[in-house]
């Protein structure tokens, strides 16, 4: 599941596809804080979750919000991993 299924297909620097979810494959290259292998994916109404094996952490966002954008997404993970490196 961890593991890009679609090649080149997916667009976005750093990331690959799985079976069902965005896969970091390169945390150096990809937006925004996490590992590699780390899962996520996002709903319509701003609904958002991230897997980081790595971390052994789970994050999950429910909203709902019309329109659709990452902030929120980008602004969980952030904060998550803020409060990991800086206690």
């Amino acid at each position: 599941m961890a593991q890009n299924h679609v090649g080149d297909l997916y667009q976005s620097s750093g990331k690959g596809f799985g079976l069902g979810f965005e896969v970091i494959l390169d945390a150096d290259k990809a937006e925004g804080p996490g590992n590699n292998r780390q899962l996520s994916w996002g709903g319509y109404f701003r609904t958002h979750f991230f897997i980081d094996p790595e971390q052994q952490l789970i994050g999950l966002w429910m909203t709902q919000m019309l329109p659709h954008s990452n902030y929120y997404g980008n602004a969980l993970r952030e904060n998550i991993y803020g409060a990991l490196l800086n206690p």
